[in-house]
């Protein structure tokens, strides 16, 4: 069971998608697309002009600029090890494949043998604010897995999560939970 709060691992953004997932499909279909390896996934890099056609890619960006993006795949019955990223302290992630069976824990050990963990369920259209420094894992099982990923410039000595987080909410980006009327 975990006993730690979601948000501490991921947000997800109050602007969904509007422009990012047709090209990235367009991408993924393109047999002009150059795939190549990236840190045990295979990648694709993005055209940063149209990356910053997003209005909240571009928001984010003019604060923390970002380097690179791509999109990361993941053939079925795959699964990447439990980890945190080496040079990157955040990262803005959206799951481009909805119609299959993957799943996103985050964990914490608990002991030699044992991790407790919670489930990001990305929802359509939904980019999410990511802790790349929380320990987590990819599960995939029965079709490729395509996730739009970025980098900022700042490696992770230099930017957290915690202080995209914190300007993200300033900002009104971050999805509030709705609030009961009782």
């Amino acid at each position: 069971m975990s006993h730690w709060p979601a948000e501490q691992c991921y947000q997800p953004l109050a602007i969904k998608s509007t422009s990012l997932v047709n090209y990235c499909e367009n991408v993924i279909h393109s047999s002009k697309s150059l795939w190549g390896q990236h840190m045990g996934w295979k990648a694709s890099p993005l055209s940063m002009m149209n990356l910053l056609k997003e209005p909240v890619l571009a928001q984010v960006h003019e604060r923390f600029p970002i380097e690179r993006a791509g999109i990361l795949t993941m053939p079925p019955h795959r699964s990447y090890l439990w980890h945190t990223d080496d040079t990157r302290g955040v990262s803005i992630n959206l799951l481009l494949t909805g119609e299959h069976t993957s799943h996103c824990l985050f964990g914490q050990r608990v002991d030699n043998d044992n991790i407790d963990f919670m489930e990001l369920k990305y929802q359509p259209n939904t980019f999410y604010l990511f802790n790349t420094q929380w320990p987590h894992s990819v599960y995939n099982f029965d079709k490729h897995r395509f996730l739009f990923s970025i980098e900022f410039v700042q490696p992770k000595s230099e930017l957290n999560y915690q202080q995209v987080s914190k300007w993200m909410k300033e900002q009104l980006l971050i999805q509030t939970p709705p609030t009961s009327t009782a």
